[in-house]
């Protein structure tokens, strides 16, 4: 080290050393002004410690539901909406031709399986239009669109062969 900088490196550890000396009865100074924090924080820490215990346990009594536990294992389905799959070597062109006969809206047109969802007219009853399309040529599979809720369970499908 040289010797000029020794007056600079020595000013600057006093100027640390009052500073932090200060900063520490400042510091004491507050915290003995401050009495809600001998308090205050343990209170609020109890109150803490208690919401979160309370919050923790599990309640003994049954919930009951407005809904009936049957209801969420029969899939519900639209009552306007069906689905139509197709042969795709017959093409969709007779189902095209069929839905504009019988005024059949599409709701969507799958792009990865042949099929489509549409929504059958005012003036028909939803089973009817499910039975005029199982007629149509090319058209394999005629089913309700069911609704599925986030809420319900999952169930495993078994398949057997």
């Amino acid at each position: 080290m040289i010797m000029k900088d020794l007056p600079l490196l020595h000013i600057a550890l006093v100027y640390l050393t009052v500073i932090n000396v200060v900063a520490f009865f400042m510091y004491d100074i507050d915290k003995w002004r401050g009495h809600q924090f001998r308090y205050g924080v343990p209170l609020i820490l109890i109150a803490q410690i208690a919401l979160t215990f309370l919050c923790s346990c599990r309640t003994k009594q049954k919930i009951e539901t407005t809904i009936p536990i049957q209801k969420y294992y029969v899939p519900e389905h639209s009552p306007n909406v069906f689905l139509v799959m197709y042969d795709a070597e017959v093409g969709k062109e007779p189902l095209l031709k069929a839905i504009k006969e019988y005024q059949v809206e599409i709701i969507y047109d799958y792009s990865i399986i042949n099929g489509m969802a549409l929504k059958k007219p005012e003036s028909k009853t939803l089973e009817e239009a499910m039975q005029y399309f199982k007629t149509v040529k090319g058209v394999t599979h005629v089913e309700y669109d069911h609704v599925y809720r986030l809420t319900d369970p999952v169930k495993p499908r078994l398949e057997i062969k």
